[in-house]
């Protein structure tokens, strides 16, 4: 990658927007902020506020103008009491906390009452602070909204989202949906896990790995209203795992989904289409079926120290069996496992190290009518993400966290006809039934160090909320294809309308060979490793003043990035033309040439005939895309 100017590299703006987050997404917390007054509305400095709930009891008091704030809480219900000498005591028994929100409640005292008012009215759904587009899923929900089992099918919950796919029973499930928001591109979605990012940028802003469902307490889906704290306006997901509490808590699951219904009982839904519904000139077709999805698994959490030590583990598998359109089984199972700690030693200090593996095992990828049963893919993904975080308080105005994630991601592709010398040659016969498949693995680490501070300041009636922050991120990319026997792949005829005539102009062949053409295309395995960093820093100021909330953001991007030297192994395969060779581009680990010719018939031997095919043919193409397209 070649490095950017200074002009395409620094983006530097301010941003003006009215009603924005005063809390950034991308977090896996909430803040409380509130007000204590008497019944005339004054405020009352000193009261002092006690919050309990997932971890140590925390305490604060009330300042001049009668606030408080309560920042970094996991979400969930919590309990707040406000309590000062002389006026009655107030509790609210569950206020509940959502990532990236700010709920905000108000106390009022009676002077003179010495009982405890309590307050069970709702927690407010409305961040005055914040406007965006999105939705965000608590647990229970979570449990108790009927859909498959993917996080990818929450997104028909929120407005705006269009997804490539529908999830039907779970056939879906193990496939992650390609989608987009309103005026944005897939790669520019985002997605964080416990408020780490961990999307793969290599592949389009996909996520590196796939989930457990039961490990969700909060889902958070954001379609617009971004803040300067975030890089990319696409869509954003964060994920928020469960943790321990001061109370053991754990449950089990086990579900099943058969082909024959529960027990053999009811059938599945016939699945061919009735011809009238049908469009104009539309064939026919067959969908694929479930013939099993089975999902089992346990979480469970509780404190190893009351009120300092919490833990949280769970495990889950997904077993998701289907029978394609053409006959053949595509499995998929994924295996998860889920593991966190949080601390809080002292009251200002707090820290979480969590470690997610999720294992992903797909058997008979690629299925198409076009595909021999040796054509298809077993692929294999464990993804490690590890991440540890150290949030403190600098007293009632100061907080600062310091975050930082490795994401150990990648998947290997093995062929069902085999891989290495012995394999199935992938071939591409006029016909156009394909016979073998080329193997390969890629491997995506990356590793993330961040830091977030907050800072509250008062000027007369304005209040300010200042956020400040950067990242540094690496990501590097490497990968290694193969094609099983000798390295080559033989194609020959049209396949799928990849030939067009502008592929003809090199050859000076006329258009009425467009269907009459064949090549091969070989390849030097090599270890193509490629590196990326991204920089980032911000400041924010959220200003509110009565009823007005402004928010004033700068932002300095930086991106750098090489494709790093490597060696290959081994010696040409054919070491004696490679000086009549045009060097075509490195592409997926390897250097590549290939030889169009007229359909002539030509067996692919190993003796001088391939040589002097190879060395009469080869030729440089202006734009050889359409060999990617097999």
């Amino acid at each position: 990658m070649q490095p950017k100017n200074w002009r395409g590299v620094v983006a530097l703006a301010t941003v003006l927007l009215i009603g924005t987050a005063g809390a950034a997404l991308a977090q896996d917390t909430g803040n409380i902020f509130g007000t204590a007054s008497d019944t005339d509305g004054s405020a009352l400095p000193g009261v002092t506020v006690t919050l309990a709930g997932y971890g140590a009891t925390q305490l604060q008091v009330t300042n001049a103008n009668g606030g408080f704030r309560f920042l970094g809480l996991a979400p969930g219900a919590w309990q707040v009491k406000a309590e000062l000498e002389g006026f009655s005591t107030v509790e609210y028994p569950s206020v509940v906390v959502s990532i990236n929100r700010n709920t905000e409640i108000l106390l009022t005292l009676s002077g003179a009452v010495e009982e405890v008012i309590t307050v069970t009215s709702e927690s407010p759904i409305l961040d005055e602070r914040k406007i965006s587009s999105g939705t965000t899923i608590s647990q229970v929900e979570l449990e108790k909204i009927p859909s498959a089992r993917d996080p990818w099918v929450l997104m028909t919950q929120a407005a705006g989202v269009l997804l490539d796919r529908v999830n039907v029973g779970g056939d879906q499930s193990g496939q992650q949906s390609s989608f987009i928001g309103a005026g944005t591109g897939q790669a520019q979605n985002t997605y964080y896990l416990d408020g780490a990012e961990i999307t793969d940028r290599s592949a389009a802003g996909s996520s590196p790995t796939y989930y457990d469902f039961d490990q969700f307490a909060e889902y958070q889906l954001q379609t617009g209203g971004s803040d300067v704290t975030r890089d990319v306006p696409g869509v954003t997901i964060n994920l928020v795992t469960k943790r321990g509490s001061n109370e053991f808590r754990g449950s089990a699951r086990f579900m099943l989904t058969d082909q024959k219904g529960y027990f053999g009982a009811l059938d599945q839904g016939n699945i061919s289409v009735d011809p009238s519904d049908l469009g104009p000139n539309q064939t026919n077709f067959t969908a694929d079926q479930v013939d099993r999805v089975q999902d089992y698994g346990f979480e469970a959490g509780g404190p190893l120290w009351r009120d300092r030590l919490w833990a949280w583990a769970s495990w889950g598998n997904n077993d998701i069996a289907k029978i394609t359109s053409i006959g053949t089984t595509d499995r998929t199972i994924l295996e998860n496992t889920a593991i966190k700690l949080n601390a809080q030693f002292t009251a200002a200090n707090s820290a979480v190290a969590s470690f997610n593996n999720g294992d992903k095992k797909k058997f008979g990828r690629g299925a198409a009518s076009n595909k021999a049963a040796n054509a298809l893919w077993n692929q294999r993904g464990p993804t490690g993400i590890s991440k540890f975080e150290d949030t403190h308080v600098f007293g009632s105005n100061f907080f600062l966290s310091g975050q930082y994630v490795y994401v150990d991601g990648g998947f290997s592709l093995a062929s069902t006809g085999g891989c290495g010398p012995d394999g199935q040659e992938q071939f591409i016969p006029a016909s156009g039934v394909q016979q073998g498949v080329g193997c390969g693995f890629a491997r995506r680490p990356s590793s993330e160090l961040k830091i977030d501070a907050t800072y509250f300041a008062t000027s007369g009636s304005l209040n300010h909320e200042i956020k400040f922050g950067g990242r540094i991120r690496d990501v590097e990319t490497s990968s290694d294809w193969t094609y099983p026997g000798r390295d080559i792949l033989n194609y020959d005829g049209s396949f799928q309308g990849n030939q067009t005539l502008a592929n003809l102009a090199p050859f000076g062949l006329p258009p009425s060979r467009v269907n009459d053409l064949a090549f091969l295309y070989a390849y030097r395995q090599g270890p193509a490793v490629s590196t990326l960093q991204y920089t980032g820093a911000w400041v924010q100021d959220t200003m509110t003043w009565g009823k007005w909330t402004i928010n004033a953001g700068l932002r300095y991007d930086t991106s750098d990035g090489e494709n790093e030297a490597f060696l290959v192994d081994g010696n040409p395969a054919f070491p004696e033309v490679m000086p009549d060779i045009d060097f075509l581009g490195n592409d997926a680990g390897g250097f590549k040439w290939s030889a169009i010719q007229p359909r002539v018939g030509v067996t692919y031997a190993l003796g001088e005939e391939r040589k002097t095919l190879i060395r009469g043919r080869l030729g440089r193409f202006a734009n050889p895309a359409f060999l990617g397209m097999i």
